[in-house]
């Protein structure tokens, strides 16, 4: 199955796709634009899914001619990685064989996972691109009431990264990035999570909006400080936040329950106000596992929620 936004759009309209990757506990969502160019944000292939995932991903990525290669041939334009956690770019590789990513999009943020397999796997395939394409095959997008892309007649806009709201680039490639930012900082510097990329596509004044595992403190003190009162923040379709953990409203370290009245300085509940989501979407796996998602969340998620614990098919 998937979620092609027809619903909200008019009947003449092309179409934007977005799949929602039946993954388990993990994120992997494909958006294939109505020019056909696609974006994959984050990635989760593991050994028990990867026939699978493979396999549907061949049917929903467009065939072109590719004048790199020369020949018609299935490709990933953008692969955005989130935040460098291996639920977010497992399985990278495996994805990379059978359609090349042209370009990545980084948080900027340092990862918890640096000695994995695919976490070492990520950073080669960022050196090879930029050898490859040049140094703005990777970059870090920066938030900007100005939209990163236009793609398709889709606006693509950058919500939150590792870089500051009021860098004077458009973009900061990784080069520009170090240059600017103590390197000590930026490996030690905040949580993966605050540094999460959250991205909103705007397609025909519809939107979704794909939130990483953006955690609380991305929204109540990057977020939504730059981008309230401008619109962009309304949304049709939220793809929730870190699995539908209570991240996204309050410190999980220290709170057991979402209780704005009794934990105010590690609580923040009024960005979902801003959102006011028509269908809110949790990706997750058994909730055995990692009890995702988490049940105090459904009482905070404004819209109809729709937790993809899927039993058949690959995407949603």
């Amino acid at each position: 199955m998937n979620y092609p936004l027809d619903y909200y759009k008019n009947v003449d309209d092309d179409n934007l796709l977005f799949h929602l990757m039946n993954v388990g506990e993990g994120l992997m969502c494909l958006v294939v634009f109505p020019d056909k160019k696609t974006l994959l944000f984050d990635c989760n292939v593991t050994n028990d899914n990867e026939e699978e995932v493979i396999s549907y991903l061949g049917k929903q990525i467009p065939t072109r001619w590719d004048p790199d290669e020369k020949e018609d041939s299935q490709w990933i334009d953008v692969f955005v990685n989130s935040h460098r956690d291996d639920d977010h770019y497992r399985g990278l590789s495996k994805v990379n064989a059978n359609y090349p990513v042209k370009s990545i999009w980084d948080s900027g943020q340092s990862g918890a996972t640096t000695q994995s397999t695919d976490y070492q796997y990520y950073m080669r395939l960022r050196r090879t691109l930029k050898d490859k394409y040049g140094e703005n095959a990777v970059i870090v997008p920066r938030p900007s009431q100005n939209p990163l892309a236009t793609v398709g007649g889709a606006k693509i806009y950058c919500l939150n990264s590792a870089l500051d709201y009021n860098d004077v680039a458009k973009y900061m490639t990784f080069s520009k990035l170090l240059s600017i930012v103590d390197n000590k900082k930026l490996m030690e510097g905040k949580p993966q999570h605050t540094n999460s990329i959250v991205l909103s596509i705007n397609y025909k004044n519809r939107v979704l909006l794909l939130t990483g595992d953006s955690d609380y403190l991305a929204w109540r003190d990057k977020i939504v400080p730059h981008f309230k009162n401008t619109g962009i923040l309304k949304t049709n379709i939220l793809v929730a936040s870190h699995h539908g953990s209570r991240s996204f409203f309050t410190d999980e370290t220290l709170n057991d329950n979402i209780d704005p009245d009794g934990n105010p300085e590690s609580t923040y509940i009024d960005h979902i106000y801003e959102i006011t989501p028509s269908i809110t979407v949790i990706p997750c796996g058994n909730y055995e596992s990692s009890h995702h998602p988490n049940k105090g969340c459904f009482r905070n998620f404004s819209g109809k929620i729709t937790p993809t614990r899927m039993e058949r098919g690959c995407g949603t």
